[in-house]
């Protein structure tokens, strides 16, 4: 599903070819993320420069065409196959939720250190975030390395 455009506009490997980011999705996430996916995609493949695409991302939201996310909705991290960049290769296999952009206070992500809670996105903006809790398998069932 995911693709390194779909990360975050200031990001250095936004164009990275080798990113794959299988993910599994729950139905209220089919309903607000996918779409938001699928019409970052269309940009892409028409070939808007990131500029552009923050402009129609803008717009997108003013005008009701993306949402925030559903309530519950989350996405499985579980290939390990997926490769998200070079700082991060494979990661680990995760439950990643997708939370409005001013709701990350309540999950107690990044407050405390160590927490296995970690958050992803621009807090302060319309996008929402991503909430990723660890789990220990692959979803082939064999244990993730430490």
């Amino acid at each position: 599903m995911g693709h390194s455009f779909d990360a975050l506009f200031n990001d250095t490997e936004f164009w990275l070819p080798e990113n794959r980011s299988p993910a599994c999705l729950n139905p209220p996430a089919v309903t607000t993320e996918l779409p938001r996916f699928v019409l970052r995609s269309r940009w892409v493949m028409a070939g808007a420069s990131i500029r552009e695409m923050i402009a129609k991302t803008k717009a997108a939201w003013a005008d009701g065409t993306l949402k925030q996310p559903a309530p519950g909705a989350f996405a499985f991290m579980l290939s390990k196959k997926g490769y998200l960049n070079h700082a991060h290769g494979p990661w680990h296999p995760h439950v990643m939720f997708f939370v409005p952009y001013n709701q990350l206070h309540n999950w107690g992500a990044a407050v405390v250190d160590a927490a296995p809670i970690q958050s992803y996105g621009e807090n302060g903006t319309l996008e929402p975030l991503n909430v990723d809790i660890p789990v220990k398998r692959w979803s082939d069932g064999t244990l993730d390395m430490p």
